[in-house]
């Protein structure tokens, strides 16, 4: 195990029947996990809890990231093009969206823009995993959000 992410170097010794010894010195590089939290809800009320719908992570790259958001008639309610701006639960005109069940789409990349295949344990996920659009983003997420008042 190791405290945190960069270069180590280690050691591999055997010992075979107090016959035969060896030994090998390498160097290995710890990177850092992607990891991420979509919630399953929101409640932009103004009751100052849980007021805008955010994705967190670590190891994802802002320079790729995107998200859209629709109604369950396919119009688009919301986009963003950083993991740092979320939707408060208003439409573009600024009126605010009824309750309901919302579709995300959520692209991007970790941050060494490596290509990965990740399942996430989300309930709410449809799908997960590569998606080689004109972006060239490396994972995708779809699934729903639930606006509740």
């Amino acid at each position: 195990e190791f405290p945190d992410t960069g270069q180590y170097t280690v050691t591999l010794k055997v010992n075979y029947d107090e016959l035969c010894f060896d030994s090998v010195i390498g160097e290995i590089h710890i990177k850092q996990e992607t990891t991420i939290y979509i919630p399953s809800s929101f409640t932009p009320n103004g009751d100052g809890k849980n007021e805008i719908f955010k994705v967190y992570g670590e190891g994802i790259s802002n320079d790729s990231f995107e998200m859209h958001i629709w109604n369950r008639w396919g119009q688009e309610v919301f986009r963003s093009r950083s993991i740092d701006i979320g939707w408060d639960g208003k439409y573009f005109n600024g009126d605010p969206a009824p309750e309901d069940v919302y579709v995300y789409v959520i692209t991007y990349k970790d941050i060494y823009g490596v290509m990965h295949n990740k399942n996430n344990d989300q309930h709410n996920i449809y799908k997960f995993g590569p998606w080689n659009n004109i972006t060239g983003l490396s994972y995708y997420g779809i699934g729903d959000i639930t606006l509740i008042r």
